[in-house]
């Protein structure tokens, strides 16, 4: 369950991260441009090769769960959903433990919000607070913590090599300006080194969509830097709508794939496009150690680069459905048992899911949905391992009213979701033999 509340004064409350599982990096929300993971069953990475961080493996999933107190509180919980029995366990051992204090080995203080991460045989907790980030090396159940990095900074974790951590880090300059960076730190502790500046700010939808070896693959993209015309009281309207639609046209985006060694900054361009204002021109994903682009706007053919080789491939893809409403975006969810799942939304909320095979473009329609906020979605993909996928296929929400610690009076919204593992098979044949997540 997910709980969000607001305060009467007007202030957020914080929201947790969550990152979707499997071997490949975690999806960053709101983006066409999403990193997606690779299969379950994919090879470990040899000695000294990149390994993007996320919150799960081929067994399970660590996620941070709400537990209520009866009274209108509660505190979040580091816990762990294994795939193989569809159970979340609380990371506490301890009997009668009441899950209140950092003795607990659950919980998490409310003074932040936390992400956590497999890494190798344990986990690393990205702890968000007011005075910065704090990266913090765990037992795979939550014990033995070891305070690995402190900083006032942004700081996002992203890689690892098995001997170091590597992550951005946003450091905002005396003149209001900021700089991102990917800096790594050696597992065992020390001080942090910056390897070179990012070509993007963190939070963007430019970003790390995987990597091969000792290489990043980068997506970045620039925008025309022309100001938009303004219009004067000796213009008429007519002269001020070809002004700003002479300048449309002008802007145009410029849109790159590459390949980064970490160790020297050496860079290979894998792909690159334009695309008019108003569209990225394409949406692109890396899923089983190959990039896949698809048109944003259109629905069009699949572009398959091997980003070892370069080796670029095009295929005409058989889309079950047509659209009537103009596309808002297009966005590549993942691989579910070898075909591509590809998500089309619209303005006005017709949104469609199909599951496309990159070998030859065929496709069927995928029609298993939840209702949320009141638009239909596609159930949500949160993990996979198996030959299973972890989904969330219901949502409510309620309003809800609390009263902390001090008196203060919050209202919000109280999501209630469920979650549920599904096999491949069903899944892509819209069989809703869901089994659900139970409590340990």
């Amino acid at each position: 369950m997910k709980h969000s509340l607001r305060p009467l004064a007007g202030l957020a409350a914080a929201a947790l991260a969550l990152s979707l599982a499997g071997c490949g990096p975690a999806s960053r929300t709101g983006t066409a441009h999403t990193p997606v993971g690779t299969t379950p069953d994919a090879a470990a990475p040899a000695a000294g090769a990149l390994e993007l961080l996320s919150a799960g493996n081929d067994k399970g999933l660590y996620t941070n769960t709400y537990a209520g107190d009866g009274a209108g509180g509660g505190r979040s919980l580091r816990s762990w959903i294994d795939y193989a029995s569809a159970t979340r366990t609380v990371l506490c051992a301890q009997p009668n433990c009441t899950h209140d204090s950092d003795f607990c080995t659950a919980w998490i203080d409310p003074e932040f919000s936390e992400t956590d991460y497999v890494l190798g045989d344990g986990m690393l907790c990205a702890g968000y607070g007011m005075d910065g980030m704090t990266l913090t090396l765990r037992g795979s159940d939550g014990s033995d913590p070891r305070i690995l990095y402190q900083t006032a900074d942004e700081v996002v974790p992203r890689l690892t090599d098995g001997t170091y951590l590597y992550f951005e880090q946003q450091t905002v300059d005396g003149e209001g300006g900021s700089t991102n960076a990917l800096c790594r730190i050696s597992l065992e502790g020390g001080e942090a080194q910056r390897l070179f500046d990012l070509p993007y700010q963190s939070g963007s939808d430019a970003g790390i969509l995987g990597c091969v070896g000792r290489e990043l693959i980068l997506y970045t993209f620039q925008w025309g830097d022309d100001p938009m015309p303004e219009q004067t009281d000796d213009m008429s309207q007519e002269d001020y709508d070809a002004a700003l639609a002479a300048w449309e046209d002008s802007q145009q985006g410029s849109h790159r794939i590459c390949a980064k060694d970490v160790d020297t900054g050496a860079e290979r361009e894998l792909a690159s496009w334009t695309s008019r204002i108003g569209s990225a021109g394409s949406t692109v994903a890396m899923a089983e150690g190959t990039l896949y682009l698809l048109p944003d706007q259109s629905l069009g053919a699949l572009t398959a680069i091997d980003p070892v080789t370069g080796k670029t491939t095009t295929t005409d893809v058989a889309w079950p459905f047509a659209m009537e409403e103009d596309i808002y975006t297009i966005t590549i969810r993942g691989m579910v048992g070898g075909r591509l799942i590809a998500d089309v939304s619209t303005l006005e909320g017709d949104d469609r899911r199909a599951a496309i095979d990159p070998a030859d473009g065929t496709a069927a329609e995928l029609k298993l949905n939840y209702l949320s906020n009141g638009h239909v979605r596609g159930i949500r993909i949160l993990g996979q391992g198996n030959g299973a996928v972890l989904v969330c296929y219901e949502q409510r929400m309620e309003d809800a009213v609390a009263v902390g610690s001090d008196g203060m009076t919050f209202v919000g919204t109280d999501v209630s979701e469920r979650w549920a593992m599904i096999d491949d098979a069903d899944f892509l044949s819209d069989t809703p033999s869901y089994r659900d997540i139970q409590t340990a």
